[in-house]
């Protein structure tokens, strides 16, 4: 057998990075106002439109800024102004149903599941210091209001709120919970008025 040449050896490895980095990716972004980075293995990326947000990225966004995402499944997620925000991991295309495991560590974000979450009713987890987040094909909504951490079901399939001390199943359109700390139960579902919605918006949208 011959052996490769040089110049093929470099094409394959290159193909084996490039396949490799690809793999890696979780989405883009798509419009950011202020100043966002991604940190990931000590390494600081400032943020622009048209970057690449990779598996297990830490995304950081600064005072009144706002920095929007979208997935590699057609999903989106809006983080508001001093928000940090996890991407654990985000499989798409490895078998039938796909794996998203997020974690909101402060702030608030406005996400739209996209196809993992309809394939796999749970495959989809937003966790936080309070509670575990299960997003079953939805519009939803996670941030911090009044010193507690709010949860709402804008649209869609649901949204499923559980912790140490009990769980909630958020079905109606714009219904909420409220959590206070991982060993006390979400509060009981309510419908939210249009006062706390445009509040919740306000947190991830930018003026």
């Amino acid at each position: 057998m011959k052996k490769l040449s040089k110049f093929w050896l470099l094409c394959i490895v290159g193909l084996v990075f490039s396949v490799a980095a690809h793999a890696n990716v979780a989405g883009t972004v798509a419009h950011i106002t202020g100043s966002a980075i991604a940190v990931q293995n000590a390494e600081v990326r400032p943020l622009k439109v048209g970057d690449e947000v990779l598996i297990g990225d830490i995304l950081s966004t600064g005072t009144d800024s706002h920095l929007e995402v979208s997935m590699i499944d057609d999903g989106n997620f809006k983080l508001g102004a001093k928000t940090s925000f996890v991407v654990i991991d985000y499989t798409f295309g490895q078998g039938n149903d796909g794996n998203v495991i997020t974690e909101l560590l402060n702030g608030a974000m406005d996400g739209v599941s996209g196809k993992i979450a309809k394939a796999n009713p749970d495959g989809m987890k937003v966790l936080t210091r309070q509670a575990t987040i299960g997003i079953r094909g939805t519009k939803f909504f996670v941030g911090e209001m009044d010193d507690k951490l709010h949860v709402a079901h804008w649209t869609g399939g649901g949204v499923h709120v559980k912790n140490h001390g009990g769980e909630v199943f958020l079905k109606g359109d714009n219904t909420g919970t409220v959590l206070f700390h991982d060993h006390k139960a979400p509060s009981a579902p309510e419908k939210w008025d249009g006062e706390k919605m445009r509040r919740a918006k306000s947190l991830v949208t930018p003026e």
